[in-house]
C-alpha cells in the first residue's frame, strides 16, 4: 500500500583557501551529505525506508575555474522484518564542470 512520503537531506562543503592559486590542494572542495527517506511504500505493515551518506571532492583543472567532481555514496533501502529484503548500495559519481569568465572586457581585440 501507499502512505505519505518524507525526504530529508542535509549537506555541506569546505574549501581550505578559495583565493589560493599557488596551491591546488588548498582549492579542493570537500563535500559531504546525508539523506533519509520514507519512500511512501508500505509492504505487509512495514514502511520501506532509504538512507545514504555521501562524500566527494571537487578538483580544479589547473588555473581555470573548471573542475572535476568525484563522489561516492553509500546507502541502504528496505527492511528485514517479516521476511522482506534489505539492500545496501554504493554509487560512484564523476562529473565535469566547465566554467569560464563571461563578458570580460578585453584590452586587445
Amino acid at each position: 500500500t501507499y502512505e505519505d512520503a518524507l525526504r530529508f537531506k542535509m549537506g555541506g562543503f569546505y574549501i581550505p583557501d578559495y583565493n589560493s592559486f599557488s596551491n591546488i590542494l588548498k582549492r579542493i572542495v570537500y563535500r559531504g551529505g546525508f539523506r533519509f527517506e520514507e519512500t511512501g511504500i508500505n509492504v505487509n505493515g512495514n514502511a520501506i525506508t532509504e538512507f545514504g551518506m555521501s562524500f566527494g571532492l571537487g578538483i580544479n583543472l589547473g588555473r581555470t575555474f573548471s573542475n572535476v567532481n568525484i563522489g561516492v555514496e553509500y546507502g541502504g533501502r528496505g527492511t528485514k522484518n517479516n521476511g522482506l529484503v534489505e539492500e545496501s548500495f554504493v554509487n560512484i559519481f564523476v562529473g565535469l564542470s566547465l566554467n569560464d569568465k563571461w563578458f570580460e572586457k578585453r584590452l586587445y581585440d
